[in-house]
């Protein structure tokens, strides 16, 4: 019998409350969970990324201890911080890459915080992303490092062996940006999944942060909430940050159900597109009804494989709990074998993952070796550039 995960009614009034906070509204539970240490509270909230985000909901609640609203108001300050070095690291990579007429847009972190959340500083980000057009990526590294953005990733034979389709840097004011050329990271999801990128960037649009003293690009509504299925399914599915992020976008002006479907069946993702959002709805619940083609293909037999998961192992997870990971969304395919193939995969390249990590090699450090194979260099980005399927 699959083991069933056990939780304590502290426990539960505490996913209770960090799903309440996700959906932006007032939590029920408050004087069950003040009875939990702080400690794992805080843990909690800071693994589903949305410790700010609590601060908002708990701010004025009586029962809540002062020494715990310190705490979560240290979290929201720094969240606050970070945001605003990340909105001036952005500001200077759009001037940067405006000024060089190269196509680019900025997803997730300061652009979700500002444009889809109710406030904010309530979204918990650490970094920034930035897609670009893949035909001018050494373009575009050129100009962000002219304009003051450190190169972290730097071993090109390892970049060329794995054509990873990001490019680790850090901006002036300390941010980590990951430069992509498509949202399809590693070359085998490439070859899986048909995302548009080049389209995503045509439709493009302007935007204002900061009350709208900063302008940069943004995705468009569709293309936002198809990025976001995207990067969630391929992370696990498995926060509520993430969950929240499609909440709040599909209320979005401009938003279109029927037009999510057929960029997501272009790019032979609808399945996964479907799965993520049902997630979401099950957890949060959307503020409209999900289409049937949502529910019609997140009945699959994969789709019912996750749903009994989760009543084996309550969403949300907590920490400590055992599979918090999603790996079922991550593998999630159009069609059930290959759909269980790349769960097999996925379960090999994590234990190979975890091998490395045990033996000292970590993967980002071993990216970050400064390593200045030219040959590596001009073979990793000719293939970026020219090749018609990096």
């Amino acid at each position: 019998m699959a083991e069933t995960t056990q939780r304590s009614p502290e426990r539960n009034a505490l996913a209770g409350l960090l799903v309440d906070v996700a959906g932006d509204r007032q939590p029920v539970d408050v004087r069950t969970v003040v009875t939990l240490p702080l400690r794992e509270v805080l843990a909690a909230s800071d693994l589903h990324r949305i410790t700010p985000a609590v601060h908002r909901q708990l701010r004025d609640v009586s029962c809540v201890p002062q020494d715990w609203m310190r705490a979560f108001a240290h979290r929201r300050h720094e969240q606050v911080m970070r945001h605003l070095r990340a909105v001036e690291d952005l500001k200077v990579a759009a001037n940067a890459m405006d000024d060089a007429g190269i196509p680019w847009v900025a997803v997730k972190g300061p652009v979700l915080s500002e444009q889809i959340w109710p406030s904010p500083s309530m979204r918990q980000y650490m970094d920034l992303d930035l897609i670009v057009d893949r035909h001018r990526f050494t373009d575009a590294l050129a100009v962000l490092r002219a304009a003051g953005i450190e190169q972290l990733d730097r071993n090109w034979p390892m970049l060329a062996a794995t054509m990873r389709a990001e490019v680790a840097m850090q901006g002036r004011f300390g941010t980590a940006i990951d430069l992509h050329w498509d949202i399809a990271v590693p070359r085998q999801l490439r070859r899986d999944f048909r995302v548009d990128v080049g389209g995503m960037l045509s439709r493009a649009r302007p935007i204002g942060l900061r009350d709208d003293t900063v302008r940069v690009k943004g995705l468009d509504p569709v293309d936002t909430v198809l990025h976001l299925v995207f990067h969630a399914a391929q992370a696990g599915a498995h926060l509520l940050v993430w969950l929240a992020d499609i909440r709040f976008a599909v209320r979005q002006d401009g938003f279109d159900w029927a037009e999510l479907e057929r960029r997501a069946r272009a790019a032979r993702f609808d399945v996964p597109t479907a799965l993520v959002i049902a997630r979401a709805d099950r957890a949060l619940g959307l503020d409209h009804p999900v289409p049937e083609w949502v529910r019609r293909r997140s009945r699959s037999i994969w789709g019912g494989i996750a749903e009994r998961r989760e009543r084996r192992h309550p969403f949300p997870g907590l920490p400590g709990e055992p599979h918090i990971g999603g790996n079922l969304y991550t593998a999630a395919r159009n069609n059930l074998p290959l759909s269980a193939t790349r769960l097999v995969r996925s379960a090999l390249e994590v234990r190979r993952i975890e091998a490395r990590e045990r033996a000292g090699n970590n993967v980002e450090r071993e990216l970050e070796l400064d390593v200045p194979d030219a040959e590596s260099q001009r073979s990793y980005l000719d293939t970026t550039e020219l090749a018609a399927r990096p």
